[in-house]
């Protein structure tokens, strides 16, 4: 069984996630100018639309299905954590490979500190158990 306290914080930060990364997103399409802080110098901000389709259909929907998966308890809740772990990695590590490598802002990085330390803690956290896998409480 899932520890209660870990399950709502995992919801609350999940579902926070996701509204972030939508909010982030509405920022870039609706304030062009606010790009440039995203990109190395130089670079087009246009570099930053191909993510766009993958940060809906995988890091913030994964967020929000693990959040309800582990609001109402169901066993698909932790892979959904799963997948959105993965895709929270890639993005933090990007994010941060920009800055090393480009000279560029630190402050996507930064913003994405929480996705590279918080998701894999509760992918572990939220583990099932063996006595969960087997059925029991």
């Amino acid at each position: 069984m899932i520890a209660p306290t870990a399950g709502r914080v995992a919801v609350l930060f999940l579902i926070a996630q996701g509204l972030g990364a939508s909010l982030w997103w509405g920022l870039l399409l609706s304030v062009p100018g606010s790009r440039q802080a995203f990109v190395p110098p130089g670079w087009p901000t246009a570099t930053l639309f191909p993510f766009l389709l993958p940060d809906f259909a995988v890091f913030i929907a994964s967020a929000w299905v693990s959040a309800y998966g582990f609001a109402r308890g169901r066993w698909w809740g932790w892979p959904a954590l799963c997948v959105h772990c993965g895709a929270a990695l890639y993005a933090g590590l990007f994010s941060v490979s920009l800055p090393l490598l480009f000279g560029s802002p630190w402050l996507a990085a930064v913003l994405m500190a929480p996705s590279v330390l918080v998701p894999p803690y509760l992918v572990w956290r939220l583990r099932p158990t063996e006595r969960a896998r087997n059925g029991q409480c």
